[in-house]
């Protein structure tokens, strides 16, 4: 006797899609295969010219060249790069301090990151989009450039540098400071290796 379960519903319980690379990309580091299974939490990264479709029950999303994103199952994290995302089930992308998810369960949307900043389009259906706390409702065919906040920053009401920034220029002084202390040293050689 065979027990037969839909690939759909085994995929479902699991959090599990289905990657297919198109070009050179990699899955958690290893070479992709044209098509595998992948499963919440998996890292796919593509090369220039390649792409990846990560088709989940509901949802298809496409990983554009020269990106590195997150699965997580319901959601995507875009760490650099592009993506689009056609959902029917609500699957939402975040960045570091970014979430654009549909308004209603459907939308279709498209997403490019740079290093400091988050460009996204609202092809189908209303999104919302989180930035730290700042949300904003996108309609059908509108777009939205947002600057990249920085997580390792308390606001500051004075506008002073970020937690980063001191610390690159604290380990400078102390480096700095090292260095001056070793090339000043007096060294004084013994005069014999009995005496010190």
């Amino acid at each position: 006797m065979a027990l037969v379960i839909p690939t759909s519903m085994m995929l479902g319980e699991t959090k599990a899609a289905m990657a297919m690379a198109s070009g050179a990309a990699a899955l958690n580091g290893a070479t992709l295969s044209r098509s595998t299974t992948i499963f919440a939490g998996d890292q796919l990264e593509t090369l220039a010219n390649s792409a990846v479709t990560i088709n989940v029950s509901g949802s298809t999303v496409l990983v554009g060249a020269n990106s590195r994103v997150h699965y997580f199952g319901d959601s995507v994290a875009l760490h650099s790069g592009s993506m689009q995302v056609n959902t029917t089930r609500g699957m939402k992308l975040q960045t570091d301090s970014v979430t654009v998810e549909p308004n209603k369960e459907a939308a279709k949307y498209r997403v490019d990151r740079s290093t400091d900043a988050v460009y996204i389009a609202a092809l189908t259906g209303e999104l919302r989009v989180d930035n730290g706390g700042e949300v904003a409702v996108l309609p059908p065919g509108g777009n939205l450039t947002l600057k990249e906040r920085d997580d390792d920053q308390t606001a500051s009401p004075v506008g002073g540098p970020s937690n980063k920034k001191l610390f690159v220029v604290a380990a400078g002084v102390v480096g700095g400071a090292a260095a001056i202390v070793w090339l000043t040293r007096d060294e004084k050689k013994p005069l014999s290796n009995q005496i010190p």
